[in-house]
């Protein structure tokens, strides 16, 4: 997975939180939300984006 793809996957697990702010469809796209922000770190460790991700991560962890 590229970083393209990796932001597209957050996106989409943001979508998705915002439809379902309430329940158990929520928990879980927040965990592939953070799945995905911490996956980008270690795969692209000098990627900007990727540090932006990882600061998200860590404020929603």
């Amino acid at each position: 997975m590229d970083i393209e793809q990796t932001v597209e996957t957050v996106l989409l697990n943001l979508q998705r939180i915002q439809r379902f702010h309430d329940g158990l469809p929520s928990a879980v796209y927040a965990y592939g939300l953070l799945e995905a922000t911490q996956n980008s770190l270690v795969q692209f460790p000098d990627e900007p984006l990727a540090k932006f991700l990882d600061a998200l991560h860590t404020v929603l962890v």
